[in-house]
C-alpha cells in the first residue's frame, strides 16, 4: 500500500484540454507510461479522470396544449481510464446507462455519447455513433416508452488500452433538480471533478460527506446575462478504490460524496418538490392512485375479491402468489406500472415495485392498513435524510399492519417467493409514503430482548416421588 500511494503523488497535475469533438485530451505518453502494472499491482484499471456535471436552465415546453415552464436538467460524465489488465478490460468494455421518460415520445429526453480508445500502439479508434444503441427497456401496453436504456460494447479492447467515454443526459423537464455524486469509483481514481451550474435566483442546499473531508466548493459566476447562474465545483486527487467484494461495505458508505438540493422557484404553477413531504404526496398522487385489481385477476392469485380475516400468513400467501405469477424484471425502478398493471399480468412480467404496487392495492381493496416504503437495503448502504431525493431508493415496497404486528414485503429478485424478511431490511430506515406525506422509519426497532425469550412450563415425575 506504501508504494502504491507513493505512485499515486506522482500525479498532481495533468493537463485536460478541450478538443474539437471530446471536452477533453487523452493524457500524453510520459504520463500513460508511469501507469503500469507493476507500479500498481493488483489494479485492473486505473481511472486517471473521473469528471461530472451536473446543470439546471429554465425550460419551456407545450404539452398537449399546455405550456409548462420549469428546470431542464443536463446530467454529463467524462471517465478516462487506463486499463491495466484483461479482466480490466472485460469490466469496461460494455456499457449501459437507463433514463426515465417522464413525457413518452412526445418531449424525449436526449443522450450523446462519444467514446474512443487509444490503443498501445498510439493509433486511436472512435466508436461509430451507429455502434451506441438505445431502446425502450420499459413502456405502457400502447408502447409509450417509460424508459430507455443506452447500451454498446466497445469491440477489441485490451490490456493497455486507455478508454475514453463522454456522455450527455437532458431531460426537457425535470421532476426534481437534485443529485448525489460519488467521488470514488470501484479502481484508483486519479483526479474526481464535480460541476453543479444553477440558476442564479435559485436557492441551493448541498452536502458533503464526510464534510472535513471534501470540503467548501469553489463558487463563480458563469454569465451576467438573462440565465445567468453560479457553478459549484469540487475536486479530488488520489482517491483509493472500492472493490466489489463480498460481505464488504456498501459501496456508498465508503465513497466520498456530495448531494445537493435545488429550490427553483415556481413557473406557471410548475416547481420540483424538494421535501419529503412533498416527494411522497407526488409519489401518492402520481402512481400509488391510479388503477384498481380487478377481481378476475385477484381470483386468478387463488384468492376472493373481498377477503376477510386477513392475518400475514394470508399476506406471505399473497406474496408468494405473486412471485410465482410474475416473474421479476432483472433490473428496478422506483416507480411502479401503475397505470397500465394489465400488462404485468398479461405479459407475467414486472420489477418489485410492480409486483409491491399490486400488493399495496389488493391490500387497500381489502381495506387493510398498508403503505409504500422506498427501499434502499443495507447491501447499498444507508440513505441521508438531509437530502430529500428518490435518487437514494431502488425499489418500492409494503409496509402491513395487522393488530399489533407489523411486516414489510420486499419483492426484491434475491428473496425466495416463500418470503422471509431478508438481512438486508433488518435495521434499516424507510420512507413511509402516507396520505399527509411520508415519515422516515426504523425497521423491527420494536423488536427487544425479551421477544427473544421462550417461557415453558414441564411436570416432572421423578422415580418413587411425585410431580415437581
Amino acid at each position: 500500500m506504501k508504494a502504491l500511494l507513493v505512485a499515486l503523488l506522482l500525479f498532481q497535475t495533468v493537463p485536460f484540454a478541450k478538443s474539437d469533438d471530446f471536452k477533453r485530451n487523452l493524457p500524453d505518453a510520459g504520463m500513460l507510461g508511469q501507469l503500469t502494472p507493476e507500479r500498481f499491482p493488483n489494479q485492473d484499471a486505473i481511472i486517471i479522470l473521473k469528471e461530472q456535471a451536473f446543470s439546471v436552465h429554465q425550460a419551456t415546453i407545450f404539452y398537449r396544449g399546455y405550456e409548462f415552464e420549469g428546470p431542464g436538467t443536463t446530467r454529463a460524465k467524462i471517465m478516462i481510464v487506463k486499463l491495466l489488465t484483461e479482466a480490466g478490460a472485460r469490466r469496461y468494455g460494455s456499457f449501459e446507462y437507463t433514463f426515465p421518460e417522464w413525457f413518452g415520445d412526445e418531449i424525449r429526453s436526449a443522450f450523446e455519447a462519444h467514446v474512443r480508445v487509444l490503443k498501445q500502439d498510439g493509433s486511436i479508434r472512435v466508436m461509430p455513433e451507429d455502434e451506441i444503441k438505445t431502446i425502450v427497456s420499459r413502456e405502457n401496453r400502447d408502447g409509450t416508452p417509460l424508459e430507455r436504456k443506452v447500451l454498446f460494447k466497445i469491440a477489441d479492447l485490451r490490456a493497455g488500452d486507455v478508454l475514453q467515454i463522454e456522455q450527455v443526459h437532458t431531460t426537457p423537464l425535470a421532476r426534481s433538480a437534485s443529485g448525489i455524486f460519488f467521488y470514488n469509483d470501484r479502481d484508483i481514481v486519479l483526479f474526481s471533478n464535480l460541476a453543479i451550474t444553477l440558476p442564479a435566483e435559485d436557492d441551493v442546499r448541498y452536502f458533503s460527506f464526510p464534510e472535513e473531508r471534501v470540503g467548501a466548493p469553489k463558487v463563480s459566476e458563469i454569465a451576467q446575462s438573462y440565465g445567468s447562474g453560479e457553478t459549484y465545483f469540487w475536486s479530488m486527487k488520489n482517491l483509493n478504490p472500492i472493490p466489489d467484494e463480498p460481505y464488504g461495505l456498501p459501496f456508498a458508505d465508503q465513497s466520498l460524496i456530495t448531494a445537493f438540493i435545488d429550490d427553483h422557484p415556481a413557473e406557471n404553477g410548475y416547481r420540483p418538490v424538494t421535501d419529503w413531504n412533498s416527494l411522497a404526496k407526488e409519489y401518492a398522487s402520481d402512481y400509488l392512485d391510479n388503477n384498481s385489481i380487478g377481481d378476475a385477476r385477484i381470483s386468478e392469485l387463488g384468492f376472493a375479491p373481498e377477503e376477510t380475516g386477513i392475518t400475514l400468513e394470508k399476506i406471505d400467501r399473497l406474496y408468494e402468489s405473486l412471485r410465482k405469477a410474475i416473474s421479476l424484471r432483472s433490473t428496478n425502478s422506483i416507480y411502479p406500472l401503475s397505470k397500465d398493471i394489465d400488462q404485468i399480468f398479461e405479459k407475467k412480467v414486472g420489477d418489485a415495485s410492480d409486483l409491491a404496487y399490486i400488493m399495496y392495492t389488493i391490500l387497500k381493496q381489502w381495506e387493510q392498513n398498508a403503505n409504500a416504503v422506498w427501499i434502499r437495503d443495507r447491501r447499498d448502504g444507508v440513505y441521508e435524510e438531509t437530502v430529500p431525493t428518490l435518487t437514494w431508493f431502488d425499489r418500492m415496497g409494503v409496509l402491513v399492519k395487522v393488530g399489533n404486528q407489523e411486516k414489510v414485503y420486499d419483492f426484491d429478485r434475491s428473496i425466495p417467493a416463500k418470503y422471509d424478511m431478508p438481512w438486508f431490511l433488518n435495521g434499516i430506515r424507510v420512507p413511509v409514503v402516507t396520505s399527509s406525506g411520508c415519515h422516515h422509519k426504523l425497521l423491527n426497532d420494536a423488536c427487544g430482548v425479551q421477544d427473544h425469550f421462550t417461557r415453558e412450563r414441564h411436570l416432572l415425575r421423578l422415580a418413587g416421588g411425585p410431580r415437581v
